[in-house]
């Protein structure tokens, strides 16, 4: 209004640079009545606007006096986030009075400005080619480098600290995308702007509503789509943990590139931290903390130490530990060549993933550190197995009783592994099974020791035994 224009000229005699923000409803009616409609419709939208006057840059105010101009820029958000999208690149241009539908300026807010506009009024003057040294195309300039990025920061942290905005997803929508403007004469608004907007509680933390610095928050890409268990783990761990939108994170890496991202190391760090955040989840959530986990190309042993995500057989989960630690607690990591079924009553020192063939390679690559208790199965590590469960009644006899617990089937799918190894490789394992004609299917059966041909005594073996070589 004039009111408001003189009042703004009398303050700027006093103070080189005042703006001021306002809330404005718009209510638009019609009462045109056709054949199809009778009566009136209107339709109510409401807007924040922000008016800047002046600029505390000298250059500014040097140029204005030079130019006989006003330095003054305005930006208008309308408060419906259903309306906004940093994506459109549609807001428009005013000067006083709107300019073409055509002419937007590639952000997500209305702009004003005292801008220098070509005769046709329709478009305006730019410091490029013939005109680069043109007076009124470098004010323009200089309206949307000096002026414009202060104003449009105003708008928003007002907006945001009057609760005009309350959502993160809503601040977002509303700034410019690096992608749109880049290729337009607005883009020397963004770096000032997102310099100005990045010393201020610009964030909200996942599950909060609260607003927090850049310095304050571990960022996640949106493009990273990290599975939902993990990011709730971490909030539960106290980390401050924001979702951004690629516009956002690329404004970020652009602009303040000392942000912290959330990473496997730091989630490694803050399991260890809080155990309880995650040692009662379940199996299916356990194993997504155990892949992004390993998800990083160089991991030591101390890193893992202490985190109960190893996924036995059994179901139940191990703390990883130092292999000097734990030296007679070895677990052993099943693979196509040595697979489970070769193993029976060994499930809670085995880990079976190899459905899981990302993950079988990640915990391969840690049991070939050997700075853990994991060991890739073996034919040695088969021998020490077995070795390792068998009570110490039985250290010094050839031959023992088995009962329930391994299946009698389990022996002939045992040998007709052994065929594609030397046999000699089982030396003293309790592999061989006795038979005996008058009850074969006994619950206790006889298994008699491996032993080389020098030294056994004569025993009934099953057929499936007898094509295997020392």
């Amino acid at each position: 209004s004039s009111l408001s224009k003189r009042h703004s000229l009398s303050a700027y005699r006093i103070n080189p640079c005042i703006s001021n923000v306002l809330k404005f409803s718009v209510e638009i009616k019609d009462t045109t009545s056709t054949w199809l409609r009778q009566g009136t419709s209107s339709s109510k939208t409401t807007w924040l606007v922000a008016n800047q006057v002046g600029s505390h840059d000298g250059r500014v105010l040097k140029a204005a006096r030079k130019q006989h101009a006003f330095p003054w820029v305005g930006a208008a958000l309308e408060l419906n986030e259903r309306n906004i999208s940093s994506t459109s690149g549609r807001g428009r241009i005013f000067c006083f009075l709107p300019m073409p539908a055509e002419a937007t300026s590639k952000l997500p807010v209305n702009i004003n400005g005292t801008f220098g506009l070509n005769d046709d009024r329709r478009t305006i003057k730019w410091p490029v080619g013939e005109r680069r040294n043109d007076a009124a195309a470098q004010w323009n300039q200089m309206l949307i480098t000096e002026c414009l990025p202060s104003c449009y920061n105003h708008l928003l942290r007002t907006a945001v600290t009057q609760d005009h905005i309350t959502s993160s997803d809503f601040l977002y929508q509303v700034l410019p995308s690096i992608t749109v403007v880049h290729n337009s004469q607005w883009k020397s608004v963004l770096e000032p702007l997102y310099r100005l907007l990045f010393q201020w509680e610009c964030l909200q933390a996942m599950g909060s509503h609260a607003w927090i610095k850049i310095e304050h928050a571990m960022i996640i890409p949106e493009s990273d789509r990290l599975h939902v268990v993990i990011k709730a783990v971490l909030s539960n761990c106290g980390l401050n943990i924001v979702e951004l939108p690629s516009h956002i994170h690329q404004a970020l890496s652009e602009y303040y590139p000392y942000f912290l991202n959330v990473s496997p190391e730091v989630a490694r760090r803050a399991l260890k931290a809080y155990p309880l955040t995650y040692t009662n989840k379940n199996s299916g959530d356990k194993l997504e903390l155990l892949r992004y986990c390993l998800a990083d190309d160089s991991i030591s042993h101390s890193d893992l130490d202490g985190l109960e995500l190893i996924p036995l057989a059994n179901g139940n989960f191990k703390r990883f530990s130092d292999k000097e630690k734990r030296q007679h607690q070895y677990l052993f990591i099943c693979s196509s060549k040595f697979p489970r079924k070769l193993f029976p009553c060994c499930d809670d020192h085995l880990i079976d993933v190899i459905q899981d063939t990302d993950l079988q390679e990640k915990l391969s690559s840690v049991a070939n550190s050997s700075h853990t208790q994991l060991i890739n199965l073996n034919l040695e590590a088969v021998v020490y197995l077995f070795q390792s469960l068998y009570p110490s009644s039985w250290k010094d006899k050839k031959v023992v009783e088995v009962y329930q617990e391994i299946p009698h089937h389990w022996f002939e799918i045992f040998w007709r592994w052994v065929q594609a190894h030397q046999l000699s490789h089982f030396k003293d394992l309790f592999i061989v099974p006795i038979v005996t004609d008058n009850n074969p299917m006994r619950l206790n059966l006889r298994v008699a020791r491996l032993t080389s041909q020098a030294e056994s005594s004569v025993v009934l073996i099953p057929e499936y035994c007898s094509s295997a070589e020392m």
